[in-house]
């Protein structure tokens, strides 16, 4: 196998390159360790302070210099010309997953920042079980003389296991909202490497598609998420139509399918973007909206599809994108004021193409939140403002 452009690419995000030192800087910067510091190491330590103030800066900014986005950031690209080169080297089926495996494995940093209610989740859980069911023991065996040592024991490895996970899920939203509005060089750095990774993530899931393989179940599997769902309109650029991504989607072998369904779905694909509404709420939401935001004849259960997840009916399926009359600044305003407060920015910018196009039908974006509000934010904030009553 042929290697080089790979190993090059993945350099930068396995344990020691510039995605670590990026991660590390920040941690340090806003006190985001895995454990609180009474004193922060930049209060007290001068060296320390050199050290990620000056020297870690300058060595980011030299690596983002010198690294080659262009492997992957163009329709041809070097990167995954090579990796479809590999996987055809492979005999069999396990040989092409353990490699695709290679491919994700340098990516736990990130996943286990970004998606602790994922994997990191779920090895918490696990360890709250064991847990319970020593407290069930000890609770039915009183007699013992050291029974209450134990139980508070448990109980104390119970508490720190549950302040464990939420200062986890804590730092990962402060990194989102960090990476979200970077004020320096590293910061961008890092948000940088998080989109070439997404970039990267729906590539290789459309190539795995192509190849029968699904990325979705191999990522559970390494306990590594580079991606939280398929995102169908991105995997149409690289596969040729949504049709034909689709076909690919739906041919995933039985036995896959299969375990797929058996098991829970990520959070991010459970959880609808907004937050819900009463149904009085959805229908201000659409009297206010078809007045200039949106077409008069734009389909009602869509619309609350789209604004708190409402399931369509059967007879209204298939699912039309809401079309998106005004500007994408606009459309800005009104979704991050009525966002559910468990998604990230950066989350709600992933999904909105998959239920917005413009006046053209294109998938819709969100502005990069630069542009000064314009005469009509005012209808929109009184709307955000309404909804909160009902």
């Amino acid at each position: 196998m042929q290697k080089d452009i790979e190993k090059q690419f993945l350099k930068a995000y396995q344990s020691g390159g510039v995605v670590h030192t990026c991660i590390d800087v920040i941690r340090q910067r806003y006190d985001l360790g895995f454990l609180s510091e009474s004193t922060p190491l930049l209060d007290e330590d001068e060296w320390a302070k050199s050290l990620y103030q000056n020297i870690f800066p300058k060595e980011i900014k030299k690596a983002v210099e010198t690294f080659d986005d262009s492997v992957i950031k163009y329709l041809e690209s070097p990167l995954m010309d090579e990796i479809s080169d590999n996987l055809s080297e492979c005999q069999t089926m396990k040989e092409k997953e353990r490699y695709i495996n290679s491919l994700i494995v340098p990516f736990h940093e990130l996943s286990e920042l970004f998606y602790p209610t994922l994997a990191p989740k779920e090895r918490h859980d696990k360890l709250l079980k064991v847990s319970e069911t020593s407290r069930n023991f000890w609770q039915q065996n009183t007699e013992r003389k050291e029974t209450q040592r134990q139980l508070e024991a448990i109980e104390d490895s119970i508490s720190e296991e549950v302040e464990q996970q939420e200062r986890l899920e804590m730092i990962s939203t402060r990194f989102f909202e960090i990476i979200n509005k970077p004020k320096d060089d590293v910061e961008k750095a890092l948000r940088r490497f998080c989109h070439i990774k997404h970039m990267f993530a729906n590539r290789l899931d459309a190539l795995c598609l192509v190849n029968d393989i699904d990325l979705m179940r191999l990522q559970k599997e390494c306990g590594t998420y580079l991606i939280t769902c398929r995102d169908i309109t991105l995997l149409m650029d690289y596969i040729g139509s949504i049709e034909l991504a689709q076909k690919y989607i739906d041919e995933l072998s039985k036995e896959e399918y299969i375990e797929q369904s058996k098991q829970p779905q990520p959070e991010p694909t459970n959880q609808h973007f907004t937050r819900s509404f009463t149904p009085d709420g959805q229908k201000l939401i659409f009297e206010r909206l078809t007045t200039r935001y949106l077409p008069k004849d734009t389909n009602y259960s869509h619309l609350k599809f789209v604004f708190g997840g409402t399931a369509i009916p059967d007879n209204e399926k298939p699912f039309e994108r809401l079309k998106w009359l005004r500007t994408k600044q606009l459309l800005r305003e009104l979704l991050e004021g009525i966002k559910h407060t468990d998604t990230s920015i950066a989350e709600l910018e992933r999904q909105v193409p998959s239920f917005f196009v413009d006046k053209k039908k294109t998938p819709f974006s969100l502005a990069n939140n630069k542009e000064a509000p314009s005469a009509e934010s005012d209808y929109i904030k009184d709307l955000i403002k309404d909804l909160a009553t009902l």
